[in-house]
């Protein structure tokens, strides 16, 4: 999924928001990164995917949330 999103076009932006970076470590040790301005909803459900990973005792990390967390 999160290679899907590397690939994303970047056109869309909004300007009052932080950024949210990808960044990415494959096996044969090669890195990319990418920086997106947009929305968290717009990584939902990669974000949801990863939210799974987070044992049940620990806070959700507030770069995670989206409106349906809210």
């Amino acid at each position: 999924m999160v290679a899907g999103i590397l690939e994303k076009d970047n056109e869309e932006f909004v300007t009052d928001i932080g950024s949210t970076t990808f960044a990415v470590t494959y096996p044969n040790g090669t890195k990319k990164h990418r920086d997106f301005r947009l929305p968290s909803g717009d990584f939902s459900e990669c974000f949801s995917l990863v939210k799974k990973m987070i044992p049940r005792e620990e806070k959700v990390p507030r770069v995670l949330m989206t409106s349906d967390d809210e």
